[in-house]
């Protein structure tokens, strides 16, 4: 583990009917006024992404004339957008992070009295070695260390370091028998989905609800179909894996989420499968599991355990 300079916990704001988690932070704006607003904290983005309002409110020194960044959209559209410094407070520290911005991408939303000013991705949680913990709905430094943990003490266990390696993203794992589905933990999800070839190669139970609805994403839009899904969930003891059965609400579209590029391969030399779901907050609040981009590891404590010590 690395060293960790700087011990962090902050609450997470967690909207009614929504487990999205969000964060308070402060900063000032080009004119040296102060403000607050909120930021989602996005395990499902590489990116750290400022609403795209924020701009009249950046100072010059703010830009990074040239340089760009692109992200793929939930309707699998890629968007150039440009980076710019941008300075905020959060939990009573400063930190000076790189975020993109796009004219066309995140507008500012009301968060209660706060408008949602960005979204902090997985890159600035392994940058500050933080954890995404449901457990007790915080936002906090990891304090995992090899004396302190053991899978045996967890009700769910998976690595993501694989899934951080090939795909820059967290990666679980849906199976039904013998055939199995990438599947991406996304924080910054308020619902669970799926493609509905997926859907058909595994031979999932599904029931549809025959409600269509629009699900909304980054820089855009696809129509999804509500459904109930059945599926195994796949975790790992120190004995080897195990299957977890679940039966979840899911929105069901046509297409796949992220398809590889063409060469990107694992370290056999094997194409990479695409991601073809995703598991959203509500699911990961209800299980309380805890997201650590620290050792890199996604989990869920046995009740009458607590391992980690109050940061």
């Amino acid at each position: 583990m690395k060293e960790k300079k700087d011990i962090i916990k902050v609450d997470m704001i967690r909207v009614a009917g929504d487990a999205a988690p969000f964060i308070l932070v402060a900063y000032v704006d080009k004119d040296a006024n102060e403000h607050q607003g909120v930021m989602l904290i996005d395990s499902g983005s590489g990116q750290n992404i400022l609403s795209c309002e924020m701009t009249n409110q950046l100072a010059p020194l703010c830009k990074r004339e040239g340089e760009t960044s692109s992200i793929t959209t939930v309707s699998s559209d890629v968007v150039t957008m440009n980076k710019v410094n941008f300075s905020f407070v959060m939990g009573g520290k400063q930190f000076h992070e790189v975020f993109c911005i796009s004219g066309n991408v995140l507008p500012v939303r009301k968060l209660g009295n706060f408008p949602v000013v960005g979204v902090l991705g997985n890159y600035f949680l392994l940058k500050h070695g933080l954890v995404i913990d449901f457990s007790d709905y915080t936002l906090h430094t990891s304090t995992i260390t090899e004396d302190n943990f053991s899978i045996s003490d967890c009700e769910f266990f998976f690595p993501m370091e694989k899934g951080m390696k090939y795909f820059g993203l967290p990666i679980v794992l849906l199976s039904n028998s013998e055939e199995a589905a990438l599947a991406i933990a996304d924080t910054g999800a308020s619902h669970n989905q799926i493609a509905s070839l997926t859907i058909d190669e595994l031979g999932m139970d599904c029931n549809y609800l025959g409600e269509k609805d629009l699900v909304e994403g980054i820089g855009g839009s696809i129509e999804a179909e509500e459904a109930h899904v059945k599926f195994n969930l796949g975790s790992l003891t120190e004995d080897g894996g195990v299957e977890i059965p679940c039966q979840e609400p899911f929105k069901v579209s046509p297409n796949f989420f992220l398809t590889p590029k063409e060469g990107h391969c694992d370290e056999n030399g094997e194409q990479l499968p695409p991601l073809e779901a995703l598991i959203g907050s509500p699911f990961m609040a209800r299980e309380k599991w805890v997201l650590d981009f620290d050792t890199l590891i996604i989990y869920k404590l046995r009740e009458k355990n607590k391992l980690w010590k109050a940061v």
